[in-house]
């Protein structure tokens, strides 16, 4: 693989993820339609909006690249200023804990440079975490219950 190109690794670490059923929602007639909508929002499984980026990484940064997995949004983001890349993983489901990670190190070299990671249970988002990364290129991902997301050797201004 070439320095500049992208390599992104989906990993699944259960053959139940493989098997998700994604509920339908049935039409409620009257007062229960606000009702059942809200159950749909927030029960787990079922699709729901795709998580924003909302600032968790500070002032000056901006998203350059995001990865959707099952139930959350990873994204990097980069400051100008300080050099730093940044990385989040948000839920879009955020009325319960579950693991969450977010990851970045830099890509290459020896492999002496360890992960910046945020693991743990987490209802809004894991991270951020942060890595000065200026001219040189980057290894990022995150994950989300049972599903992560690893994008290799990228951003290599």
């Amino acid at each position: 693989m070439g320095k500049n190109e992208e390599e992104i690794v989906f990993q699944r670490k259960s053959e139940e993820s493989k098997k998700r059923k994604v509920g339908k929602a049935t039409a409620v007639i009257g007062a229960a339609v606000p009702v059942a909508a809200m159950l749909v929002s927030l029960t787990p499984g079922v699709a729901n909006a795709a998580a924003a980026y909302g600032g968790e990484c500070g002032g000056g940064y901006v998203v350059i690249d995001s990865r959707e997995i099952y139930g959350a949004v990873v994204y990097l983001t980069w400051s100008e200023t300080t050099g730093n890349n940044c990385v989040v993983t948000k839920a879009n489901v955020t009325s319960y804990s579950r693991f969450m990670n977010a990851y970045v190190r830099q890509a290459g070299g020896d492999g002496t440079d360890p992960w910046r990671s945020d693991p743990g249970q987490w209802t809004t988002y894991a991270g951020p975490v942060y890595r000065y990364a200026r001219n040189t290129c980057i290894d990022w991902g995150g994950a989300h219950l049972n599903e992560s997301v690893t994008v290799r050797n990228v951003r290599c201004k």
